[in-house]
């Protein structure tokens, strides 16, 4: 539940930033897009140097995970790295 509590009080703080941003005219609401529209091609990454991307994981850290275990298994396939016993 901490956890939980956690993500969603920083969700609430990031939406309340955004509106901020909105209503001070420093961000135009259409500047926000979804992740999969820059991965498609559909909206640029970035316009210019001072563009910030920023992302926030809805799912808890399990594309970290799934990630972590692909590059894991990527470099034992491939005999790269060291294997460690903890």
């Amino acid at each position: 539940m901490g956890r939980a509590l956690r993500q969603a009080e920083w969700a609430a703080r990031l939406r309340a930033a955004l509106a901020g941003l909105i209503e001070e005219g420093k961000m135009k609401p259409e500047s926000i897009v979804e992740l999969g529209s820059i991965i498609n091609g559909e909206v640029a990454p970035c316009n210019g140097p001072a563009d910030i991307t920023l992302f926030r994981e809805s799912q808890g850290g399990v594309g970290d995970i799934a990630l972590a275990n692909y590059l894991y298994e990527y470099a034992r396939d491939h005999g790269l790295g060291v294997e460690v016993d903890l």
